[in-house]
Order: C-alpha cells, then sequence, then structure tokens
C-alpha cells in the first residue's frame, strides 16, 4: 500500500458463464486458452527497447487497467480461497461451500505481481511453438488467484 494514497476494492459476483470456466478450472482447464504471436523487430538493435522486460511489464499493467478482470481474483462469499461443496449444504447453486465473487483491488491493477508475467528463453520459432503447447499440457497454471498470466519467450 502507498502512504497517503487509498485504493478502491470492488466485488462482483460470477454469471453463468464466468461459473462454468470456473468449473472448467476446478476439474481439468480445458476452457483455457492461448494466444501465440511471434513478433520481429523491423530496426533491429534500435527497437530492442520495445521487448524489454520493462517495457512489456509496463504494457501489462496497462493492460490490466483496460481489463480489470485480468488482475482479480475469485474468492468465495467469506472472502477465503474457493472450496467445492462437498454436500448439500452448498451455499448456493454454484457447488461451491460459498457463492464465488470477482475480487478487483485498484492496487493489483497498478503494479506487476511475480506470477503475471513469465520471461523464458528460446532458440527459435519452433522452440516456442513447443513451450506454448508444453504450458497447455502440463499442469495448470491459472487458479482462482491468477486468472490470467502472460508467458514471453525471446
Amino acid at each position: 500500500m502507498v502512504p497517503g494514497l487509498s485504493f478502491h476494492v470492488i466485488n462482483a459476483w460470477l454469471d453463468v458463464t464466468e461459473l462454468c470456466f470456473l468449473w472448467d478450472g476446478f476439474f481439468n482447464g480445458t476452457a483455457d486458452s492461448s494466444h501465440h504471436y511471434e513478433l520481429r523487430l523491423s530496426n533491429g538493435a534500435r527497437d530492442a527497447h520495445l521487448f524489454s522486460e520493462a517495457n512489456i511489464a509496463r504494457a501489462w499493467v496497462s493492460t490490466k487497467r483496460r481489463f480489470p478482470l485480468a488482475g482479480a481474483l475469485v474468492r468465495g462469499a467469506d472472502n477465503a480461497p474457493l472450496r467445492v461443496a462437498t454436500d448439500s449444504k452448498a451455499d448456493d447453486s454454484s457447488g461451491f461451500a460459498s457463492e464465488p465473487h470477482f475480487i478487483v483491488r485498484e492496487h493489483d491493477l497498478a503494479v506487476l505481481r511475480s506470477c503475471d508475467i513469465v520471461f523464458g528463453q528460446v532458440t527459435d520459432a519452433e522452440e516456442a511453438q513447443q513451450q506454448a503447447a508444453a504450458i497447455l499440457q502440463g499442469p495448470r497454471l491459472l487458479s482462482g488467484e491468477l486468472l490470467v498470466q502472460l508467458h514471453v519467450f525471446r
């Protein structure tokens, strides 16, 4: 928290589509999506700063400010991590022990969290494609604490 500044927290309930994505994430993550882009510098070393970690981080923070759910959390109504209801005493029809909701903290949109971006090295476009495939086929990286993650391979 920055001294002298106050930050807002917004809570919003999940709609049916968002709840379906949440359930999918709990069980197999097949609704997770990936976009793979290959970028090349047109002016070589002169424009290399465009792909610096600092510039990518600034761009990601700007993206989170424009699309706040990219920096949100999903929690239960009791503000605790989500738990699947194990009996018929679920708080609602969602199937969770308490109804899930988004938490958007203004502060989280203004900073880069350590889990927001993963930087890696590759030797060519084929290796980048293999890395992207490995991310999707490996253990799920997203959770209620991390709804979006950016992977940058250079």
